[in-house]
């Protein structure tokens, strides 16, 4: 930077060629201009590697490979903005440097469930209850009039001591007698240490989601995997005025070896569950690229579709588009013949 002393008159001031002139406080001051330098961003920093990556790629094409793309080119129509076919040394970096278009032609929709709510219930008349402890198993049955998911389930309970537990509550098909057959549909095991132990009140116990079919007899029961003499549960039953239309009354006191079922007893409980609802509908992706190497189709971390060397510059094959039912959650990956690699996550 220099000052000027200008004998002459006025103080100049602009910008002529790499020099500036400007004023500061009534004096001319003269001073070199250094051009501005483009700082690269970070989007323009990547594509240089990529770029210099493609050209890489090319250098290990074999001499058959680039006679196969510059065949391809002119029997596949795929040319310059002239109408000129590539010739493979421009194609082949189109096939490097080309993304991967994934196009959602229809969305997935997830399954909908109707809504939650009570089906199976008997709730009031229970006037004693029934003691649950050593070998002893407490139940119920039902016949669900609507076919529907299993939920939830709530007895009405009471705990003496610690309880015994945890409780097992187990859910059975039956047999033409109304007792427990078969494996178990589930067992679930729920803590009782918050259960009241002055006086019975309803628990609920969250189940396994469990289809059950309207018109059919399950058995509903439960057991202490723990107890004492001072520590066992009780359950509410209704030995009086027992009207539940669809079940009866079931025990055993030898660990479900042999059951007991008493038709003018019931035990009160509630079932709650959802209504099937709108089941799950696929979509429609499209994927396109000049030359597909493999795709795989992933849910959950597990694939359940997959394609392989759907290109080959040996063979002179390269495959462009592909079209796949796909459902919500689904991870695509798709790979180039370049074995670049990329997602689409639904």
């Amino acid at each position: 930077m220099v000052k000027i002393v200008n004998t002459a008159g006025d103080i100049k001031t602009g910008v002529q060629g790499r020099v500036v002139y400007q004023r500061k406080y009534g004096q001319q001051i003269r001073r070199m201009r250094e051009p501005k330098r483009a700082i690269a961003s970070e989007a323009q920093i990547r594509h240089r590697q990529l770029y210099r990556a493609a050209l890489d790629w090319r250098k290990t094409l074999s001499l058959a490979n680039r006679r196969s793309l510059d065949g391809y080119a002119i029997a596949n129509w795929i040319v310059d903005d002239h109408k000129i076919p590539l010739p493979w040394h421009r194609f082949a970096l189109k096939l490097y440097l080309e993304h991967v278009h994934f196009t959602l032609l229809s969305k997935p929709t997830a399954p909908e469930t109707g809504p939650w709510q009570k089906f199976e219930s008997y709730e009031t008349g229970d006037n004693t209850e029934s003691v649950v402890m050593y070998d002893y198993r407490q139940g119920e049955t039902f016949t669900p009039l609507l076919s529907h998911t299993l939920d939830r389930i709530d007895l009405k309970l009471r705990r003496k001591g610690s309880g015994g537990g945890p409780v097992a509550l187990v859910l059975t098909n039956t047999d033409v007698d109304h007792k427990p057959t078969g494996s178990p549909l589930f067992t679930q095991l729920f803590p009782v240490t918050s259960v009241p132990e002055a006086s019975a009140a309803w628990w609920p116990i969250t189940c396994p989601p469990t289809p059950l079919a309207a018109g059919k007899e399950y058995g509903l029961y439960i057991y202490l995997t723990n107890y004492s003499y001072n520590n066992y549960m009780s359950i509410r039953i209704d030995t009086t005025t027992a009207s539940y239309p669809r079940g009866v009354n079931i025990e055993s006191t030898d660990g479900g070896i042999s059951w007991t079922v008493n038709t003018t007893y019931d035990k009160v409980f509630k079932e709650y569950g959802t209504l099937a609802g709108t089941p799950a509908q696929p979509g429609e992706l499209e994927i396109r690229h000049p030359a597909l190497k493999n795709i795989t189709r992933k849910n959950n971390g597990l694939i359940s579709q997959q394609w392989e060397n759907m290109s080959s510059l040996d063979e002179g094959r390269l495959f462009d588009h592909l079209k796949l039912a796909v459902d919500a959650g689904d991870l695509i990956e798709a790979t180039t013949i370049a074995d670049l690699t990329s997602t689409y996550q639904l």
